[in-house]
């Protein structure tokens, strides 16, 4: 009996060391805020064409942010905020040097003329449908 319950206690320890030791989630929050930080730090370096005009900077750091949500999959919260960091910084730098380099927002991609040669909106009211259908 005795060692039966000095068995359960080292378990119960080696159990608790095991998880400390391997990163569980048990203390460590999600790093949400972080992910979408990253998220749309990519998203702004795409839409000033990084991928063109920062290559590297760009590659690497979808490479950095896939590796974030693939731990983050694995609930290695701490590995995956670092990579996520890393990746956020890294498009960051792409952003900056495409703009830097000539790449331009998306409402800049359109001159005036751009403007103007867009069909004018409908004046009129669509006809409600009848019976037999849209006219």
């Amino acid at each position: 009996m005795r060692t039966c319950g000095y068995f359960h206690k080292s378990l119960l320890a080696s159990a608790l060391a095991l998880a400390a030791s391997t990163g569980c989630s048990l203390f460590s929050t999600r790093p949400v805020q972080t992910m979408a930080d990253t998220a749309a730090a990519l998203r702004a370096a795409r839409e000033v064409e990084a991928d063109v005009h920062a290559p590297e900077l760009y590659r690497e750091a979808t490479e950095w942010f896939t590796k974030a949500r693939k731990e983050y999959r694995l609930k290695q919260f701490d590995l995956a905020k670092g990579y996520a960091d890393r990746a956020r910084v890294l498009a960051e730098k792409a952003e900056f040097q495409a703009l830097r380099d000539g790449g331009k927002r998306g409402e800049e991609l359109m001159t005036s003329e751009d403007f103007e040669a867009l069909p004018a909106a409908p004046t009129e009211e669509a006809a409600p449908p009848t019976e037999k259908g849209t006219p």
